[in-house]
């Protein structure tokens, strides 16, 4: 389980990496997606892990906001509280 659930587009990975390490080199554990594989697992995997977090952190860009997994997750997260 991690402490953070981060949710982004694909295209702003290289910003949200800079807010990932702020958050671990604060001592929080992050979750972000840059390490699994697309399928199916991929979205098992993300619906684990947002359950699991304590809290979710949306980074709401100009491509995250057309984003439809960015906008299921933190819905997904607002409805859990964890937004």
């Amino acid at each position: 389980m991690s402490d953070i659930f981060v949710s982004y587009d694909d295209q702003d990975r290289p910003r949200v990496r800079r807010i990932v390490e702020a958050f671990e080199a604060r001592g929080w554990s992050v979750w972000w997606d840059h390490r699994i594989s697309t399928g199916e697992a991929f979205a098992l995997e993300i619906e684990r892990e947002l359950e699991a977090a304590c809290c979710v952190v949306v980074a709401w860009t100009n491509t995250s906001v057309h984003s439809e997994w960015v906008r299921a997750e933190a819905d997904e997260a607002w409805k859990r509280g964890k937004l």
